[in-house]
């Protein structure tokens, strides 16, 4: 009842904090382009910073509940870890998002986004790592088919997490372009990951991964198509914060794996292309979206524009896709695979 009850406050303060600060944005000049629509319209931005005032409040309700209504002991430094490390990812998104070069034209000065440099990203998203190290959070030993288990002691904490921070953050910032992708995937992977936690008794990241879900469904209200605010790097890189934190924590690297296959692949797909491709397509005036690189798909947008899509029937089908692999990580980890 308690947990249910949190995530009813993250789920309407995500709401009420959405509702207030997309007009804040849009008058403090924190916007940006609805590039898929014909009009071009400018909408307020960074709305990861929204979505993280309501995974904060909702999980704060739920320690404040748990500790004066029931009175049981949970670990609160590992939701305290997590907390700070998606603190760290959407500082780190909104740097991203207002960095904005200045030019001037003959009737008034103008703002171009050009965001962080593509160096710059990883090495910033490094510092999400540095909680999860300062703490030991995670199991030295993994196990691999054929191989089984492997103890990488120190290596763990030093080189493989930071690495899986990278990755898992940079390669979430990867898929995204189309309304409602980011908030929608990660209402699915979240609830996956947060059923899968209490199903193995990991109270701490459960709580953390189901209010985060239900948050971002508050949040896809106003970014479901026609969005009425953008994700902006902030939320992408928040939801990479707490994906890693959460896998690493809860000791389920084989599942986080399979759940992490759209953006697994999405990855691959880019680096076809050295990393240059755009995920956004071309709008005809039916409303479809085409790939601006013909047949060549390099990301999961362009394969679905394949199939004569407007954008919201894509959204919709690369959250499907993400409900499959959940689907198959659950029965391969309920067959001991």
């Amino acid at each position: 009842m308690i947990l249910i009850l949190s995530i009813l406050v993250g789920f309407v303060s995500t709401i009420i904090i959405t509702l207030w600060m997309k007009d804040i944005f849009k008058s403090s000049g924190i916007v940006g382009i609805d590039q898929q629509k014909r009009k071009k319209p400018v909408l307020p931005t960074s709305g990861g910073v929204c979505l993280m005032f309501g995974i904060l409040i909702g999980v704060l309700s739920y320690l404040f509940f748990n500790k004066f209504l029931v009175g049981d002991v949970i670990d609160i430094s590992i939701v305290l870890v997590l907390l700070v490390s998606a603190f760290i990812g959407v500082f780190i998104g909104l740097l991203d998002d207002i960095h904005t070069d200045r030019k001037h034209e003959q009737k008034g000065e103008i703002q171009i986004r050009k965001g962080l440099k593509q160096w710059q990203k990883p090495v910033l998203t490094l510092l999400i790592s540095i909680p999860f190290v300062a703490l030991g959070l995670g199991s030295y030993q993994m196990s691999f088919p054929i191989m089984g288990t492997i103890d990488f002691g120190i290596l763990y904490p030093l080189i493989i997490i930071p690495l899986a921070v990278i990755f898992v953050t940079n390669a979430q910032n990867m898929l995204a372009g189309t309304n409602g992708l980011e908030s929608g995937l990660g209402f699915v992977s979240f609830m996956a990951l947060g059923i899968f936690s209490l199903i193995n008794n990991q109270i701490e990241v459960a709580v953390i991964a189901i209010i985060t879900s239900i948050s971002c469904l508050g949040f896809l209200i106003f970014n479901w198509y026609p969005a009425k605010i953008l994700p902006g790097d902030s939320l992408t890189y928040l939801l990479g914060a707490l994906f890693a934190g959460i896998i690493i924590a809860g000791n389920m690297e084989k599942f986080g794996v399979i759940l992490f296959a759209p953006y697994i692949i999405e990855w691959i797909l880019k680096a076809r292309k050295k990393f240059s491709a755009r995920s956004l397509g071309k709008i005809s005036k039916d409303g479809i979206l085409k790939s601006p690189y013909g047949k060549k798909i390099y990301s999961l947008n362009h394969l679905f524009m394949r199939f004569n899509m407007n954008e919201w029937q894509i959204s919709l089908s690369i959250i499907l896709l993400e409900v499959g692999f959940i689907s198959l990580g659950f029965v391969l980890l309920g067959l001991g695979l």
